[in-house]
Protein backbone atom coordinates (compact mmCIF):
# COMPACT_ATOMS: atom_id res chain seq x y z
CA UNK A 1 0.00 0.00 0.00
CA UNK A 2 1.22 3.40 -0.63
CA UNK A 3 0.42 6.63 0.92
CA UNK A 4 1.28 9.39 -1.49
CA UNK A 5 3.97 11.06 -3.62
CA UNK A 6 7.40 10.45 -1.48
CA UNK A 7 8.62 13.98 -0.27
CA UNK A 8 11.57 14.83 -1.81
CA UNK A 9 13.54 16.71 1.42
CA UNK A 10 15.96 18.28 -0.80
CA UNK A 11 13.15 20.44 -2.16
CA UNK A 12 11.98 21.71 1.50
CA UNK A 13 13.10 25.00 2.54
CA UNK A 14 13.19 26.44 6.24
CA UNK A 15 10.89 28.76 7.18
CA UNK A 16 13.42 31.23 8.54
CA UNK A 17 17.47 30.99 7.99
CA UNK A 18 18.28 31.99 12.08
CA UNK A 19 16.73 30.92 15.11
CA UNK A 20 16.17 34.05 17.28
CA UNK A 21 15.76 33.85 21.11
CA UNK A 22 14.14 36.72 23.16
CA UNK A 23 14.28 36.17 27.03
CA UNK A 24 18.11 35.07 26.43
CA UNK A 25 18.84 37.81 23.59
CA UNK A 26 20.28 35.44 21.15
CA UNK A 27 20.08 34.93 17.14
CA UNK A 28 21.27 31.82 15.60
CA UNK A 29 21.80 32.35 11.72
CA UNK A 30 23.01 28.95 10.46
CA UNK A 31 26.44 27.73 12.45
CA UNK A 32 26.70 30.87 14.23
CA UNK A 33 25.51 32.30 17.61
CA UNK A 34 25.81 35.39 18.51
CA UNK A 35 24.56 36.08 22.66
CA UNK A 36 24.40 38.00 25.29
CA UNK A 37 25.05 35.78 28.25
CA UNK A 38 24.54 38.76 31.06
CA UNK A 39 21.50 41.19 31.30
CA UNK A 40 23.87 43.92 30.13
CA UNK A 41 26.64 42.63 29.00
CA UNK A 42 28.32 42.66 25.45
CA UNK A 43 27.39 40.53 22.44
CA UNK A 44 29.51 37.23 22.09
CA UNK A 45 29.92 35.53 18.74
CA UNK A 46 30.54 31.78 18.46
CA UNK A 47 30.98 29.69 15.20
CA UNK A 48 29.26 26.47 16.49
CA UNK A 49 30.84 24.32 14.01
CA UNK A 50 34.33 25.36 14.77
CA UNK A 51 33.62 25.75 18.89
CA UNK A 52 30.61 23.45 19.86
CA UNK A 53 31.06 24.55 23.88
CA UNK A 54 31.21 28.44 22.85
CA UNK A 55 34.65 29.04 23.98
CA UNK A 56 35.98 31.37 21.66
CA UNK A 57 33.98 34.77 21.75
CA UNK A 58 34.50 36.20 17.84
CA UNK A 59 32.67 39.35 18.40
CA UNK A 60 36.17 41.87 18.68
CA UNK A 61 37.73 39.32 15.69
CA UNK A 62 34.69 39.67 13.39
CA UNK A 63 33.14 43.11 14.97
CA UNK A 64 31.19 43.63 11.74
CA UNK A 65 29.18 40.18 11.75
CA UNK A 66 28.41 40.62 15.05
CA UNK A 67 26.95 44.45 14.32
CA UNK A 68 25.54 42.42 11.51
CA UNK A 69 23.74 40.14 13.76
CA UNK A 70 23.11 42.35 16.57
CA UNK A 71 20.98 44.60 14.12
CA UNK A 72 19.04 41.55 12.54
CA UNK A 73 18.12 41.36 16.51
CA UNK A 74 17.03 44.21 16.83
CA UNK A 75 15.12 44.53 14.23
CA UNK A 76 13.15 41.23 14.57
CA UNK A 77 12.83 42.06 18.91
CA UNK A 78 11.17 45.38 17.56
CA UNK A 79 8.91 43.86 15.49
CA UNK A 80 8.01 41.27 17.75
CA UNK A 81 7.37 43.96 20.61
CA UNK A 82 4.64 45.88 18.18
CA UNK A 83 2.84 43.02 17.54
CA UNK A 84 2.70 41.87 21.27
CA UNK A 85 1.27 46.05 22.01
CA UNK A 86 -1.05 45.31 19.40
CA UNK A 87 -2.35 42.02 21.42
CA UNK A 88 -2.10 44.20 24.17
CA UNK A 89 -4.55 46.95 23.22
CA UNK A 90 -6.96 44.96 21.21
CA UNK A 91 -7.28 41.88 23.06
CA UNK A 92 -6.28 42.56 26.33
CA UNK A 93 -2.99 39.57 26.06
CA UNK A 94 -0.58 40.40 29.77
CA UNK A 95 2.85 40.03 29.16
CA UNK A 96 4.04 36.21 30.36
CA UNK A 97 -0.08 35.56 31.65
CA UNK A 98 -1.55 35.10 28.14
CA UNK A 99 -5.49 36.01 27.79
CA UNK A 100 -8.06 37.35 30.56
CA UNK A 101 -9.33 34.70 32.55
CA UNK A 102 -6.41 32.09 31.80
CA UNK A 103 -5.21 31.86 35.44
Amino acid sequence: MQFGTPINLARIRPLADFLYFNHNRAIRPGDMTLIVTLDDGPWELYVLSKDRPEQKNLASAQAKRAIQLSMKWKMIDDGFSSVLENAEATHGVQPGLGYPGNG
